[in-house]
């Protein structure tokens, strides 16, 4: 594949709007194998673009979150988008598994990790990359080791860089048959470990789920997730799970509980959130809430400062959300997505067999505009849906029945909620809600077997699973230019003039005859221009959830698959003025 990528080059085509100037740029085809290719743009700099191929892994949690499996490479383009480097890293990591290659104040990292089965241990590797090369800056060191209770080969666990790109947060999922626990290290950018804790979270297995874990200024560790009622029902015994409560706690760096920190207010409680610290020291804590105990629909949006040496919300702004502030989408039926007989067959059983969770907001990112003490958090409208069906036929030659099972994932992402606040003053400037619905389709084909195949079950988004492979067209990467916030979103060409909720917006599901606008958000007044940067017809289709910010640049990967033959990709730059 090198020499495909590296004749790379790029074009120029240019959009003006009143207020932003839009520079596209794309490269070359190239060709990839089928159901192979995850594009992951890690990194920028002055000197070029890093990029990370990998194959992905069926795994549990494949559609919400993926990992690299044994075949991946790190890319680097030099400003003209020519190959400095292609790097596999066979030798390094001989014997290891790879976990992920991770940028921590613009310096590269790559992480991998061992089983030991008769000592029940996973170890954790890291070691630095030399950006310029490639090469690895030493050996992989072995930074920590997650001790398991149980012979289960398998452990959830996470490398993440903090919020201010200064340390490292090395999760597992440690989970005996009695209560839930983690396993927490820090380090800092040379490796050298800052906190080692054992977290017992005090729940029973499979009541709660982790949400994030945090390294505050003051050497805690806040530790926030949902908790949950679970039952067994049906003569099966089948355990369903029924949510009750969001649990925040403040923990010592060496695992002891301090204190747990009281998240409901009076009659508002939370239902969704995401903790922002920052570099002061303060933490703040922002949200949804409802009005009920019940926790089952949206009333508004929260934003709580927190003392963490007091374990207390010292300050707190509420804002309502109403049901008439979100748009109502039309579908179209000239514009649906490309159907297999199978699929439609399969949609007779979908009721009955899916599996997912109604449409709720989820934060997709947080801003903070330099210089000021506007944070902007943008959410947006998301469901999922899997199911799985079975067709049969009779094959008269071999005299038996064979059955072919497919697994159908639905995405919705709807609409884009952008909340203003002021930390300064801790209050809610202003929310605006952007209209969109985006419906992506994706189906699995498990193959011909001689005996049906049982459904799987996907839940909710894991902490310890990454962005994920899935959906490929939907959902947005947003960036800030000066007092413009701008979404790149794949949309229905009829949705042109849609700037507000009152307008009637088109729902695509069809990304192949999608056009890729610009959405332009003055961060001061919530008004909206919207401008069409380039149609996904006949090329390869934009991935804006994919893209990578770096200044007023985003670098974007585009890509088409086709149901015979190999997949089609390109890259591609957006700079905006």
């Amino acid at each position: 594949m090198k020499h495909i990528i590296s004749c790379l080059f790029f074009t120029g085509i240019y959009f003006l709007s009143i207020a932003q100037t839009y520079k596209v740029q794309w490269g070359d085809e190239m060709k990839v194998k089928k159901g192979s290719m995850d594009m992951d743009i890690i990194h920028a700099d002055q000197t070029g673009v890093y990029m990370v191929e990998g194959r992905l892994k069926m795994k549990s949690y494949f559609v919400i979150g993926y990992s690299y499996g044994e075949d991946f490479k790190l890319y680097k383009f030099d400003p003209n988008y020519n190959v400095v480097y292609d790097k596999e890293y066979k030798k390094e990591t001989k014997g290891l598994g790879f976990n992920s290659i991770q940028p921590l104040s613009g310096q590269l990292y790559l992480f991998a990790y061992d089983y030991k089965k008769k000592e029940k241990q996973y170890l954790i590797y890291g070691a630095k990359i030399d950006n310029a090369t490639g090469n690895l800056i030493g050996d992989l060191q072995e930074l920590c080791t997650f001790q398991l209770d149980s012979k289960k080969d398998d452990l959830d666990f996470v490398v993440k860089p903090s919020e201010d790109s200064t340390q490292w947060t090395v999760v597992g999922d440690i989970t005996d048959d009695v209560s839930s626990r983690i396993s927490v290290f820090v380090f800092d950018k040379n490796f050298s470990k800052k906190a080692s804790a054992i977290i017992n979270m005090g729940f029973a297995p499979g009541s709660f789920d982790l949400e994030s874990v945090t390294y505050t200024a003051g050497d805690k560790l806040l530790v926030m997730g949902r908790e949950y009622e679970v039952t067994e029902t049906g003569k099966k015994k089948r355990r369903t799970r029924t949510f009750k409560t969001y649990v925040l706690t403040r923990y010592s760096n060496t695992g002891k509980k301090e204190t747990e920190i009281p998240i409901d207010a009076g009659e508002k409680y939370m239902i969704g959130g995401r903790l922002i610290p920052q570099k002061s020291g303060e933490t703040y804590l922002t949200g949804f809430y409802c009005n009920s105990k019940t926790r089952d629909m949206i009333n508004g949006i929260f934003v709580y400062r927190i003392d963490v040496a007091k374990g207390t919300v010292t300050q707190s702004a509420f804002q309502q959300v109403t049901a008439d502030m979100l748009s109502k989408p039309v579908e179209d039926d000239n514009d649906k997505g490309e159907e297999s007989k199978e699929d439609a067959k399969g949609k007779e059983n979908e009721e009955e067999d899916s599996e997912g969770f109604s449409a709720s907001f989820i934060i997709r990112n947080i801003i903070q505009q330099p210089g000021t003490s506007t944070m902007l958090m943008i959410a947006e409208v998301y469901s999922f849906v899997q199911s799985t069906y079975t067709t049969s036929s009779y094959n008269s030659f071999s005299k038996t029945w064979q059955y072919r099972t497919r697994t159908r994932f639905i995405f919705t992402n709807g609409d884009l909620l952008v909340i203003n606040t002021d930390l300064a003053n801790n209050k809610i400037n202003r929310v605006t809600v952007i209209p969109k619905k985006q419906v992506e389709m994706i189906s699995d084909n498990s193959g011909t077997r001689n005996s049906p195949n049982s459904s799987s079950t996907i839940g909710p988004v894991s902490f310890f699973a990454k962005n994920g492979g899935m959906p490929f067209y939907s959902s947005t990467t947003p960036l800030l230019v000066k007092d413009k916030l701008i979404f790149l979103i794949n949309d229905h060409s009829d949705n042109a003039a849609v700037k507000k909720p009152g307008d009637k917006v088109k729902a695509i599901s069809n990304f192949k005859k999608s056009t890729a606008y610009a959405l332009a958000m003055d961060i001061n007044t919530g008004e909206i221009n919207r401008k069409a940067l380039l149609t996904n017809e006949d090329d390869p289709v934009l991935m804006p959830r994919f893209g990578f910010v770096s200044g007023n640049d985003v670098y974007m990967p585009a890509m088409k698959m086709k149901l015979m033959g190999k997949t089609e990709v390109k890259m591609g730059k957006i700079s905006i003025k």
